[in-house]
């Protein structure tokens, strides 16, 4: 038995994962909140309390709106959607097929996005947490491992979509 995460479960979980901990952190956090550091990883920006908890929000509704999107893929005109090959992917045998697919990658695209979103989330806490106030190096390589399977994402794309053979 082959055993498969639904996208909505992933997305719910990754947004979970990215505003639950700003919530329960936010009265530990100081007056100050960094949100943005140099390359050294000095703090450099700074939030209130409000305006980070407003910036998290707005960033999870964001997402959200990306995931739910995804099914308005199934309804937008072809000539909105840019792929190449439209023609031959598109057409009445292979349409229906396309879109669902599309609209699936998607909102994998988002869980990711979202997960990794929480990754810097917790970076950013753990470093408001700790005295002095820096950035640790783990955001360097999460944001390559993001990176890399961004790559995987669209390579997936590609692999799906191939130009056809005549």
């Amino acid at each position: 038995m082959v055993w498969r995460v639904s996208s909505k479960i992933a997305f719910v979980l990754a947004e979970i994962a990215f505003v639950g901990p700003a919530l329960f952190h936010l009265p530990a956090l100081p007056e100050r909140i960094a949100v943005h550091f140099g390359p050294a990883g000095a703090p450099n920006d700074f939030a209130t309390h409000t305006g980070f908890l407003l910036g998290a929000l707005l960033a999870a509704a964001g997402l959200a709106a990306l995931f739910l999107g995804a099914g308005a893929l199934a309804k937008a005109p072809v000539e909105l959607l840019n792929l190449p090959h439209k023609a031959h992917w598109f057409g009445a045998e292979r349409e229906a097929a396309s879109r669902s697919f599309l609209a699936q990658w998607l909102r994998w695209f988002a869980v990711l996005v979202a997960a990794f979103a929480a990754l810097v989330m917790a970076n950013l806490l753990d470093a408001n947490l700790a005295s002095p106030v820096q950035m640790g190096d783990a955001v360097l390589y999460e944001t390559i491992a993001f990176l890399v399977a961004l790559l995987g994402m669209i390579l997936w794309l590609y692999r799906r979509f191939p130009a056809p053979a005549f």
